[in-house]
């Protein structure tokens, strides 16, 4: 169910839109962005790996998601080696489709095998009113919020400005 992208492709993409100079390069960042954004997200913004787990929980009190993930670390470039279960290419973002069915209230719970900024988890309960245009996203490192561990639901791509200032760059 679940699947990587490297952090730097991502954001290739956005920085890529975003050098455009015309008049709504934020929808052509969006449109690019929607490309690799799916219902859950999990970023690593940190400069070491990040391994753990993450659950959620549907409307219903359902497990709709329940995987491990292994991720490098924000800064990574992703020639290390990886590692095997990923062939070798090795990816900063955890990215899960097929998540959301229903509006309502999800639950995230999100466990680290080691503490960042002082956290190893973090549960979270946020509402997803258009499952089809909405994806649940879990920031870990962010930079911007304060926290070390960020759940959120947004919309677009340009809507992580607000979480993490290297999508803004």
């Amino acid at each position: 169910m679940g699947s990587t992208i490297g952090r730097r492709r991502f954001l290739a993409a956005g920085a890529s839109a975003a050098g455009v100079p015309l008049a709504g390069c934020s929808a052509i960042a969006d449109f690019l962005g929607g490309m690799f954004l799916e219902d859950v997200n999990v970023f690593n913004g940190t400069d070491r790996e990040l391994s753990g787990s993450i659950e959620m929980l549907d409307p219903n009190g359902d497990v709709v998601l329940e995987e491990r993930f292994d991720l490098p670390s924000s800064e990574s470039d992703g020639d290390d080696g990886g590692n095997e279960s990923d062939g070798g290419d090795r990816e900063s973002m955890g990215i899960y489709e097929d998540v959301l069915t229903d509006s309502g209230e999800y639950t995230v719970s999100i466990e680290l095998d080691g503490a960042v900024g002082g956290e190893s988890g973090a549960t979270e309960t946020v509402e997803v009113a258009s499952p089809d245009e909405e994806h649940v996203t879990v920031f870990v490192g962010a930079d911007e919020a304060g926290d070390s561990i960020v759940v959120a639901v947004i919309e677009e791509f340009s809507d992580l400005e607000e979480y993490d200032d290297e999508f803004s760059e």
